[in-house]
Protein backbone atom coordinates (compact mmCIF):
# COMPACT_ATOMS: atom_id res chain seq x y z
CA UNK A 1 0.00 0.00 0.00
CA UNK A 2 2.65 2.90 1.05
CA UNK A 3 4.41 1.56 -2.72
CA UNK A 4 1.28 2.38 -4.12
CA UNK A 5 0.71 5.61 -2.33
CA UNK A 6 3.99 6.72 -3.28
CA UNK A 7 3.57 6.16 -6.93
CA UNK A 8 0.07 7.72 -7.04
CA UNK A 9 1.97 10.98 -5.39
CA UNK A 10 4.53 10.96 -8.20
CA UNK A 11 2.29 10.54 -10.40
CA UNK A 12 0.50 13.72 -9.48
CA UNK A 13 3.43 15.60 -8.42
CA UNK A 14 3.67 15.85 -12.30
CA UNK A 15 7.07 15.76 -14.31
CA UNK A 16 6.69 12.13 -15.55
CA UNK A 17 6.98 11.21 -19.68
CA UNK A 18 4.62 9.05 -20.24
CA UNK A 19 5.09 7.28 -24.47
CA UNK A 20 2.98 5.29 -26.21
CA UNK A 21 2.33 3.91 -29.81
CA UNK A 22 -1.49 4.73 -29.91
CA UNK A 23 -1.91 6.54 -33.04
CA UNK A 24 -4.62 9.29 -32.15
CA UNK A 25 -5.77 9.64 -35.55
CA UNK A 26 -6.16 5.11 -35.42
CA UNK A 27 -7.29 5.37 -32.05
CA UNK A 28 -10.76 7.76 -32.84
CA UNK A 29 -11.20 5.75 -36.13
CA UNK A 30 -11.29 2.59 -34.83
CA UNK A 31 -13.96 3.53 -31.48
CA UNK A 32 -16.00 4.98 -33.72
CA UNK A 33 -16.15 1.97 -36.41
CA UNK A 34 -16.67 -0.34 -33.04
CA UNK A 35 -19.66 1.81 -32.19
CA UNK A 36 -20.99 1.82 -36.00
CA UNK A 37 -20.60 -1.66 -36.27
CA UNK A 38 -21.84 -2.88 -32.72
CA UNK A 39 -24.75 -0.36 -33.23
CA UNK A 40 -25.75 -1.53 -36.98
CA UNK A 41 -25.03 -5.14 -35.90
CA UNK A 42 -27.74 -4.58 -32.81
CA UNK A 43 -30.34 -3.36 -35.19
CA UNK A 44 -29.70 -5.85 -37.52
CA UNK A 45 -30.39 -8.60 -34.65
CA UNK A 46 -33.58 -6.71 -33.76
CA UNK A 47 -34.78 -6.68 -36.92
CA UNK A 48 -34.70 -10.10 -37.63
CA UNK A 49 -35.90 -11.44 -34.35
CA UNK A 50 -38.61 -9.64 -33.28
CA UNK A 51 -40.31 -12.53 -32.09
CA UNK A 52 -37.87 -14.08 -29.78
CA UNK A 53 -37.18 -11.80 -26.98
CA UNK A 54 -34.44 -13.83 -25.67
CA UNK A 55 -32.45 -13.04 -28.57
CA UNK A 56 -34.03 -9.33 -28.65
CA UNK A 57 -31.92 -9.67 -25.06
CA UNK A 58 -28.71 -10.84 -26.10
CA UNK A 59 -28.86 -8.35 -29.04
CA UNK A 60 -29.06 -5.20 -26.96
CA UNK A 61 -26.17 -6.52 -25.27
CA UNK A 62 -23.95 -7.24 -28.23
CA UNK A 63 -20.61 -5.43 -27.83
CA UNK A 64 -17.26 -5.36 -29.61
CA UNK A 65 -13.45 -4.86 -28.92
CA UNK A 66 -10.86 -3.95 -31.32
CA UNK A 67 -6.95 -3.97 -30.91
CA UNK A 68 -4.65 -3.12 -34.08
CA UNK A 69 -1.25 -3.85 -34.48
CA UNK A 70 1.49 -3.12 -36.14
CA UNK A 71 2.92 -6.33 -37.73
CA UNK A 72 6.20 -4.94 -38.28
CA UNK A 73 6.93 -3.94 -34.62
CA UNK A 74 4.55 -5.37 -32.80
CA UNK A 75 3.06 -1.80 -31.47
CA UNK A 76 -0.45 -1.35 -30.56
CA UNK A 77 -2.17 1.60 -32.92
CA UNK A 78 -5.27 1.73 -31.49
CA UNK A 79 -6.87 -0.18 -28.72
CA UNK A 80 -11.27 -0.45 -28.16
CA UNK A 81 -12.10 -1.80 -25.12
CA UNK A 82 -15.92 -1.99 -26.25
CA UNK A 83 -19.06 0.25 -27.51
CA UNK A 84 -19.26 2.18 -24.42
CA UNK A 85 -15.61 3.36 -23.92
CA UNK A 86 -15.01 7.18 -23.31
CA UNK A 87 -12.36 9.01 -23.08
CA UNK A 88 -11.45 7.69 -19.34
CA UNK A 89 -10.65 4.62 -21.30
CA UNK A 90 -12.55 2.27 -18.82
CA UNK A 91 -13.07 -0.56 -20.76
CA UNK A 92 -10.20 -0.55 -22.47
CA UNK A 93 -8.79 -3.72 -19.91
CA UNK A 94 -11.58 -5.49 -20.84
CA UNK A 95 -9.96 -6.79 -24.20
CA UNK A 96 -7.09 -8.30 -22.71
CA UNK A 97 -9.46 -9.56 -19.34
CA UNK A 98 -12.94 -10.84 -20.88
CA UNK A 99 -13.58 -14.69 -20.82
CA UNK A 100 -14.15 -16.02 -24.35
CA UNK A 101 -14.91 -19.64 -25.54
CA UNK A 102 -11.80 -21.58 -26.07
CA UNK A 103 -12.89 -21.91 -29.75
CA UNK A 104 -13.37 -18.16 -30.23
CA UNK A 105 -9.86 -17.35 -29.11
CA UNK A 106 -8.47 -19.82 -31.99
CA UNK A 107 -10.82 -18.44 -34.82
CA UNK A 108 -8.41 -15.55 -35.13
CA UNK A 109 -5.17 -17.83 -35.47
CA UNK A 110 -7.02 -19.83 -37.63
CA UNK A 111 -8.61 -17.44 -39.98
CA UNK A 112 -4.58 -16.01 -40.24
CA UNK A 113 -3.21 -19.45 -41.19
CA UNK A 114 -5.66 -19.69 -43.62
CA UNK A 115 -5.54 -16.62 -45.28
CA UNK A 116 -1.52 -16.83 -45.52
CA UNK A 117 -1.65 -20.07 -47.36
CA UNK A 118 -4.01 -18.78 -49.86
CA UNK A 119 -6.72 -21.18 -48.61
CA UNK A 120 -9.44 -18.40 -48.19
CA UNK A 121 -9.73 -14.95 -49.18
CA UNK A 122 -11.19 -12.24 -47.52
CA UNK A 123 -14.09 -12.34 -49.94
CA UNK A 124 -14.84 -16.22 -50.08
CA UNK A 125 -18.32 -17.29 -49.88
CA UNK A 126 -19.54 -19.49 -47.42
CA UNK A 127 -22.72 -21.21 -46.23
CA UNK A 128 -23.84 -20.28 -42.87
CA UNK A 129 -25.58 -23.56 -42.95
CA UNK A 130 -26.37 -26.59 -40.19
CA UNK A 131 -23.20 -28.90 -41.00
CA UNK A 132 -22.15 -32.13 -38.97
CA UNK A 133 -18.12 -33.32 -39.43
CA UNK A 134 -17.72 -36.68 -37.82
CA UNK A 135 -20.93 -35.99 -35.19
CA UNK A 136 -19.75 -32.45 -34.40
CA UNK A 137 -22.63 -30.25 -35.13
CA UNK A 138 -21.44 -26.58 -34.52
CA UNK A 139 -24.33 -23.79 -33.46
CA UNK A 140 -24.22 -20.19 -33.62
CA UNK A 141 -24.71 -17.82 -30.47
CA UNK A 142 -27.46 -16.44 -32.39
CA UNK A 143 -28.86 -19.65 -32.80
CA UNK A 144 -29.22 -19.49 -36.98
CA UNK A 145 -28.04 -19.14 -39.83
CA UNK A 146 -27.03 -17.20 -42.29
CA UNK A 147 -26.77 -18.55 -45.94
CA UNK A 148 -24.65 -17.37 -48.48
CA UNK A 149 -22.02 -14.99 -46.35
CA UNK A 150 -18.19 -13.77 -47.24
CA UNK A 151 -15.43 -14.89 -44.89
CA UNK A 152 -15.42 -10.66 -44.06
CA UNK A 153 -18.53 -11.31 -42.77
CA UNK A 154 -18.20 -14.54 -41.07
CA UNK A 155 -15.30 -13.17 -39.02
CA UNK A 156 -17.21 -10.14 -38.20
CA UNK A 157 -20.46 -11.91 -36.72
CA UNK A 158 -17.79 -14.57 -35.39
CA UNK A 159 -19.84 -17.51 -37.61
CA UNK A 160 -18.77 -20.95 -35.68
CA UNK A 161 -19.93 -22.94 -39.05
CA UNK A 162 -18.02 -21.49 -41.11
CA UNK A 163 -14.50 -21.44 -38.50
CA UNK A 164 -15.36 -25.23 -39.00
CA UNK A 165 -15.51 -25.91 -42.16
CA UNK A 166 -12.31 -23.58 -42.58
CA UNK A 167 -10.42 -26.69 -40.51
Amino acid sequence: FLREALEESRVNQGGLKIYTTIDPEKQLNALGVVRTYTENLRKEFLKKNKNYPEINRLAKQLNGVLISLDPYTGNILAEVGGYSVDESGSQIDRIRTMRRQPGSTIKGILYAIALDEGVIQPNTVFVDEPINVNGYKPKNWYKDYLGNITLREAIGKSVNTVAVETI
